[in-house]
This record gives structure tokens, C-alpha cells and sequence, in this order.
């Protein structure tokens, strides 16, 4: 809730959001206040009075949402089979992580080009080697 002075009631409110919508917002003129009610964006919100900054405030995650390590590393592998799971721990540079295991598999397309490359070669040397 925001207070608003009476004569900023009839002004025009806009609420911008994390994402970048605006949401046109309604005063209660008997409390003379702002209700903001749905916020389901993570963020920080923007109130704006005719297109110029008035209020801002943040929205936080709930109690129960927040990311922790809920679970052990064996609690995790026992849930799943040992074959199908690789384990990343929680402070690991994730960007990083992904990128080496991106490099690998672009490493290994590039194997393949190249032994199919070479099988077309020995198919093509081979074949006009025996029509002689």
C-alpha cells in the first residue's frame, strides 16, 4: 500500500514491472492509497505518477521457495540411478560448467565430420583403384 495525497488522486498511476509491463493502477480514493496486490514477478516494482518516478519497492521470495541444497549429495543419487545423473555442486560457475560440457560435444561432432570425411575419401580412392 502507498499513501497518496488528494491532489494526486486524480492523477494517472502506472505500475512497472520487473519484466518491463506497466499496469495501469486505480487509487482507493476513500484510503487515499495505491493497493498493489498481484506481484508475482521477482523484482523490483516501479510506481510511476503520470510517467514520472514516485515509489519503488522489491519483492521478495517466499520462506519456502527460497534455493538451498534440500538434499544431500547421496540423498540425490539414491534417488536416481547412478548411470543417468551427474551431480554439479551448488557454488560451481554454472556458465562455465555448461560451456565445457558444450565444448565437449561440438568436440566429438567434429570427430565425426572428419571420419566420415576420411570414409568418403578411401571409398572414392578405393573404388577407382579397382576399375582399372
Amino acid at each position: 500500500m502507498i499513501g497518496v495525497e488528494d491532489k494526486d488522486l486524480k492523477s494517472e498511476w502506472t505500475l512497472l514491472t520487473p519484466s518491463g509491463k506497466k499496469v495501469q493502477l486505480i487509487p482507493d480514493y476513500n484510503a487515499k492509497q495505491l493497493k498493489i496486490i498481484h506481484t508475482e514477478e521477482l523484482g523490483s516494482y516501479k510506481v510511476l505518477n503520470n510517467g514520472d518516478p514516485f515509489a519503488s519497492f522489491s519483492t521478495r521470495l517466499s520462506e519456502f521457495e527460497y534455493p538451498s541444497e534440500r538434499l544431500s549429495k547421496d540423498e540425490v543419487l539414491n534417488l536416481f540411478s547412478h548411470d543417468r545423473i551427474r551431480w554439479v555442486p551448488p557454488q560451481t560457475d554454472m556458465k562455465n560448467h555448461l560451456k565445457n560440457i558444450r565444448y565437449g560435444s561440438s568436440l566429438w561432432r567434429g570427430f565425426l565430420i572428419l571420419a566420415i570425411i576420411f570414409f568418403l575419401l578411401e571409398t572414392i580412392l578405393g573404388t577407382s583403384k579397382s576399375r582399372r
